[in-house]
C-alpha cells in the first residue's frame, strides 16, 4: 500500500492497525497466509521473493517486504499502532522523520533518569537495598510518560491489603 507516497506494510484487526515501513524505500511487498503463502515460505523455496500478494483476508497473515539497498545500506525500521490507518501511520511518519541516533540518546537519558535521583541507601537495608531498589522501580513506572514528574493516582492499597470503605455523601 502507499501512504503519502511510501510504499507501507499494513494490517489490521478488530480496529487496530499496523504500519511498517523504513526510511529506505521497499522495492517489493506482499501479504500471505502463514505457512502458505508467507514470504518464509516463499524465500525457502529459492532465496528469493518471487510472491507479491495485496492482501491476505481473515487469517494468520505474515507481511514481508524487501528493501531496495542499493543507494544506502544502513536504514531504520519503524512500526507503528493505531486506532485508524491515518493515527498509526502519522505515528510512523513522525517517528521516522527523526533520527535513530537521536532516539537512541533520548532512551538513554531517559533510562538512566531515575537512578540520578535513587539515595545509596543500600548498606543501610538488611536485604542489600532490593526492596528500595523495587519500590523505587515500581513508583516510576507509575510516573507519566508524557510529562516527567506526574504520577499515575492508585485507589490500591500497598502490599496487597484490602479494607473496607463507606463513602457517604450529604
Amino acid at each position: 500500500m502507499k501512504i503519502g507516497g511510501r510504499r507501507v506494510l499494513v494490517a489490521e484487526k478488530q480496529g487496530v492497525c499496523l504500519v511498517l515501513a523504513a526510511t529506505v524505500p521497499f522495492s517489493r511487498l506482499s501479504c500471505g497466509y502463514v505457512a502458505a503463502s508467507d514470504g518464509w515460505t516463499d524465500l525457502a523455496d529459492n532465496f528469493q521473493m518471487d510472491w507479491e500478494f495485496d492482501e491476505a483476508p481473515d487469517g494468520n497473515i505474515a507481511l514481508t517486504g524487501e528493501l531496495d539497498l542499493r543507494r544506502r545500506r544502513e536504514f531504520t525500521l519503524g512500526l507503528a499502532f493505531g486506532q485508524s490507518l491515518s493515527s498509526a501511520a502519522t505515528t510512523l511518519f513522525d517517528s521516522l522523520a527523526i533520527r535513530f541516533e537521536e532516539h537512541k540518546k533520548r532512551y538513554i537519558e531517559q533510562w538512566e533518569r531515575p537512578g540520578v535521583h535513587r539515595l545509596p541507601l543500600d548498606r543501610f537495608s538488611g536485604d542489600g537495598g532490593h526492596l528500595y531498589h523495587s519500590s523505587y522501580s515500581l513508583l516510576l513506572a507509575h510516573e507519566d510518560k508524557t510529562y516527567p514528574g506526574a504520577f499515575i493516582a492508585s485507589l490500591s492499597l500497598p502490599r496487597g491489603e484490602s479494607r473496607e470503605v463507606t463513602i457517604t455523601m450529604q
